[in-house]
Order: C-alpha cells, then structure tokens, then sequence
C-alpha cells in the first residue's frame, strides 16, 4: 500500500513539473567578473598626486610666513633707525640751544661708526659710543619692550651703526646721518640703510 502511495506521489510530481517547468527553458547563466584591485603603479600615482595636493598649499603658507616674518623685522628696523636719528637731531637741538657746536659730541664719535642708546639722557657720555673695529654691539631687547644698550634683557637681533658726516661745502649748516640696521632672517644677512640732513637752526 505504501508502495503503490509512493508511486502514485512521485507520477503526480513529474507531471506537475512537466506542466509548470517547459523543456525548452534555458538555463541562467551569471558572467561575474571578478573585482579588480589597484595595481602598485596606481596606489603609487595615487600617493603621488596627493602629495602634491598637501604639499603645494604648505609650501606656500610657509613661504608667506617668511614674507611676513621679514615684513615684520623691516619694520622693527625703520623705526630703531629713526629713533637713533631723533636722538642725534636732538642731541644737536641741545648743543645749539647751550651754545656750544652744534655738532659737539657726535662728530668726534661717529666720524666712522658709532653705537646710539636711545635711553640715555641727551649730551650723556653713554648716549653716543663709538664703535670699535669688530662692529658695534646688537641692541638689547628688555623686559620694558624697548630696544637699547643699557638695559637688562637678551641679545636682540638687530645691530645698529650711524655715521655723521657734515656737509663738505657747508659744515657749520648741514650734515648727513646715516644709519645702517642689520639683522639676521634665518641664515640671511638682511640689511635696511635710511639716510636724512639735519641742519644747524641758527
């Protein structure tokens, strides 16, 4: 009985399939192709362009940091050199108004080089001091922000040297102050000259 259930079963079956499935039905084929990696040459060239991308931005944020730095520094320079020419104007203003050279005190001293503290008292010994053959002295920066020789404080960067020389055809008129601000930017010797006339008022 079992048999005949089993058999009857399996005749239904394959004429379900027959009637459902048609013979002439092709089979599904799948044409995968396999992932393709990135080679050396690639992952190399890849590597390559992005280090370009983050380089280039870098080179150029740093050199407009140097620009900057030296901008800065130049800046700083043209003010010390002023600064040691006001003195000397006024150094010449005091002479005038005593009575004596108007020159007195600074030709003697900065016929070839001469170092000028800003912060000593007009017609002090230690306001002019000629420099000796090595070069003058860098300025001190101190804890007040001031550049000077005769304060406390560490070596600036800046060195600073004036000449006055009067005027060859009119000594007792007119006589030039040149100043020479030199620095160091990294391992470039940076260099800033202002020249200006003072003149005898009286």
């Amino acid at each position: 009985m079992k048999f005949i259930i089993k058999k009857i079963t399996r005749k239904t079956s394959d004429v379900i399939c027959r009637f459902l499935i048609p013979k002439n039905l092709k089979p599904l084929t799948y044409n995968l192709k396999p992932y393709r990696g990135f080679t050396l040459v690639e992952t190399l060239v890849a590597i390559s362009i992005l280090m370009v991308a983050v380089a280039s931005p870098l080179t150029i944020s740093q050199k407009g940091l140097a620009s900057a730095i030296y901008a800065k520094d130049q800046i700083i320079a043209s003010y010390l050199a002023q600064d040691a020419i006001e003195y000397l104007r006024n150094w010449s203003d005091q002479n005038v108004a005593s009575g004596a050279g108007w020159l007195d005190g600074i030709t003697n001293k900065c016929a070839s080089s001469c170092a000028v503290d800003t912060r000593q008292l007009y017609l002090s010994e230690n306001g002019i001091q000629t420099c000796p053959g090595s070069g003058c002295q860098l300025l001190k920066f101190g804890a007040d922000n001031i550049y000077a020789y005769s304060v406390g404080g560490n070596d600036s960067p800046f060195t600073r040297s004036v000449t006055v020389t009067p005027s060859l055809t009119q000594p007792n008129i007119e006589a030039l102050i040149t100043v020479t601000m030199s620095w160091k930017d990294k391992s470039k010797d940076r260099n800033l000259v202002i020249n200006t006339r003072i003149f005898n008022w009286r």
